[in-house]
């Protein structure tokens, strides 16, 4: 196969910081903002830690943080009103 038929799938140079549209769509200081922002903090955490290898410290500290955040999350969908 030739590189001429890669240069279509080539990711055009960022011209600017966009923030992704999780963190773009409000900083409210109520209960749901703080929700999202505890499961994207999540997400990322999850994410750099499945980077790492099983046996690297950080990827059990990383996992444990995680673990927290979820525990949180819980508690703040519990004081959710229904």
């Amino acid at each position: 196969m030739s590189t001429a038929s890669f240069t279509s799938f080539a990711i055009p140079p960022a011209t600017g910081f966009h923030p992704p549209k999780a963190f773009s769509a409000s900083f409210l200081a109520d209960l749901p903002s703080s929700l999202q922002a505890i499961q994207s903090a999540q997400h990322v955490l999850e994410m750099f830690r499945r980077t790492l290898p099983e046996t690297d410290s950080a990827s059990a500290v990383l996992d444990r943080m995680v673990n927290r955040l979820t525990k949180i999350a819980a508690q703040l969908r519990k004081l959710a009103p229904s």
